[in-house]
């Protein structure tokens, strides 16, 4: 019969690629105005979930799987299975990188052969991290991390404007030649 309640202006966060939190509440699980949790959710089960204010949020964006070059990853390839793959500079000088995959394949660089990574996972039903994107041979030119993850189990949903659940990949960045992840 417990409830748990995320109050007003206050966000729970573990900004830390694949790390995840879960919670089992039998009650309510309500999030205030402007509250959130910035954290990849293995499982949030309650019997209603609540959002009782403006601009409350669930958000896992770019928390899956490494992007090349990105977080700590020293390859250019992303990670994952469905990762991009980084190609070596073609006679231009220019090299890129394939997207990671999840609910779809990733994109590929058509100009010096980065390859996009496969498919991991549905749009309707994803069940995994999203893959990192390769990154490019250029300064700061990281691919994007995957997107994360986050399982609601719930019987009963209330939101409210402004409201968000979401975990996408991460943009490459200003440099053309790396790709986001999936």
């Amino acid at each position: 019969t417990g409830n748990c309640r995320i109050e007003n202006n206050t966000v729970l966060q573990n900004t830390t690629p694949m790390e995840s939190i879960s919670f089992d509440v039998a009650g309510d699980f309500d999030l205030g105005s402007y509250a959130g949790i910035n954290a990849n959710v293995s499982e949030l089960k309650a019997n209603r979930i609540r959002f009782l204010g403006y601009y409350a949020n669930i958000n896992a964006d770019s928390l899956g799987y490494r992007g090349g070059g990105n977080s700590g990853n020293a390859s250019f390839n992303g990670e994952g299975p469905g990762g991009g793959t980084y190609a070596s500079p073609d006679g231009s000088g220019h090299s890129c990188g394939g997207g990671g995959g999840h609910g779809g394949a990733g994109g590929t660089c058509n100009r010096a052969g980065g390859t996009g990574g496969a498919q991991n996972g549905t749009q309707a039903a994803p069940s995994a991290f999203g893959s990192g994107g390769a990154a490019a041979h250029a300064i700061n030119a990281v691919g994007g991390n995957g997107g994360g993850f986050i399982k609601i189990v719930v019987n009963d949903f209330i939101g409210t404007n402004y409201s968000e659940i979401r975990a996408q990949g991460q943009n490459a960045g200003a440099y053309f030649d790396s790709v986001g992840g999936g």
